[in-house]
């Protein structure tokens, strides 16, 4: 299913399918950002989190977020998750560049999986 809604001064399409979920803002028909999920079972991996600099700190990626959450929920989805490692090959290289990232997911809920320390999950 592919649909559109408006925020603010962003449009948002969102493509959900069983096992995957694309969310892309725009600004005037370019894009400003993609937020990517796939699915393995009830599980859902965060594959892609991208903001513009020019789109950050307004609002945008928490009401983003509020859509993943009820798209994921919509299909079933009980979990959402992102696994830092493997974004880097030694894990260590990405805490400089993610941390933004790392830190916006905590505040939205996220804890850190103590089996696996770059791995981060939400319930929902």
């Amino acid at each position: 299913m592919a649909e559109r809604k408006t925020y603010l001064n962003y449009n948002i399409d969102i493509d959900l399918k069983p096992d995957k979920l694309s969310i892309t803002p725009k600004i005037t028909n370019e894009s400003c950002g993609l937020i990517s999920l796939s699915a393995q079972d009830d599980k859902w991996d965060i594959t892609s989190f991208v903001l513009e600099p020019d789109a950050r700190k307004k609002g945008l990626g928490t009401n983003l977020f509020h859509l993943v959450e009820d798209c994921v929920s919509q299909v079933g989805g009980k979990s959402i998750y992102i696994d830092f490692s493997s974004y880097s090959h030694d894990g260590r290289s990405l805490a400089s560049h993610m941390s933004g990232l790392r830190l916006f997911l905590i505040r939205k809920g996220f804890k850190y999986d103590e089996s696996k320390p770059l791995l981060l999950v939400k319930q929902i």
